[in-house]
């Protein structure tokens, strides 16, 4: 019998809106339970205990900010 485990085909799953957020750092160790986030708009290093579904600061890194244009 094959298991498949969906979860691992789901790039960072688990990790929520703060793997993809500039104010975020995230650490992942070799084991699923060896992770760490970090929060650095609330504070310097404000841990963040669980996966975030929803926040009103995110800033998504993989977007280039809009320059404004020169006149």
């Amino acid at each position: 019998m094959t298991v498949i485990r969906w979860r691992s085909f789901a790039r960072n799953a688990g990790l929520g809106l703060c793997a993809t957020c500039a104010w975020g750092t995230t650490r992942k160790g070799y084991q699923a339970k060896e992770l760490e986030i970090f929060c650095r708009l609330i504070s310097p290093n404000g841990p963040v205990p669980f996966a975030v579904r929803e926040c009103t600061d995110h800033t998504d890194r993989r977007v280039s900010p809009v320059q404004p244009r020169g006149r």
